[in-house]
């Protein structure tokens, strides 16, 4: 998390990825992306139309 607010990905805990990923990802009709958390490991699946 660190890192995102570091790099200006996030303002606030939860905000980055909506605002900094998911609408301009959708906005350029791509698939939304897929997160996936399993404690040890954060992972972003990005799927080409």
């Amino acid at each position: 998390m660190k890192f995102a607010e570091n790099y200006g990905y996030v303002e606030h805990l939860g905000m980055g990825i909506p605002e900094k990923i998911i609408k301009p990802i959708l906005k350029l009709g791509y698939p939304a992306p897929e997160f996936i958390d399993n404690g040890y490991e954060f992972s972003v699946i990005l799927r080409k139309v």
